[in-house]
């Protein structure tokens, strides 16, 4: 089991080579996101695409950002902030969800491979 980041979900919905990638790669994996996916996900879509997200999303079991998240989460940005790394606050969430759960994420975007000790699974 891995979680989905939200540039994996927007490919797999947009069904381009990086989903199909995948899909075909990950498909038995793929069986979580975040509530931060879920935002980052349907805030950039409208009408039927928004609809059909919201199917694809309902599918999977979604993490919320709690107590032991946030702990991996201040880790993760003094490590980074300490090597001068700092990436997008939204993703070191989305990585102190994914560490507190001790599972890899699936993603597109190459800043989760900044973050010591996080499985990060690509296309």
């Amino acid at each position: 089991m891995a979680i989905l980041d939200s540039s994996a979900v927007i490919d797999l919905l947009a069904a381009n080579t990086r989903g199909k990638k995948i899909k075909e790669r990950y498909e038995r994996d793929i069986q979580a996101t975040t509530v931060f996916s879920v935002h980052e996900v349907l805030i950039g879509e409208t009408g039927w695409r928004r609809e059909i997200g919201r199917v694809l999303l309902n599918q999977l079991e979604i993490f919320e950002y709690d107590k032991d998240a946030a702990e991996k989460s201040i880790e993760i940005e003094e490590k980074l902030r300490k090597k001068g790394r700092l990436i997008n606050q939204t993703d070191i969430f989305i990585a102190g969800i994914c560490m507190a759960k001790g599972m890899p994420i699936i993603t597109t975007d190459a800043d989760f491979k900044e973050i010591e000790g996080l499985k990060v699974l690509m296309p």
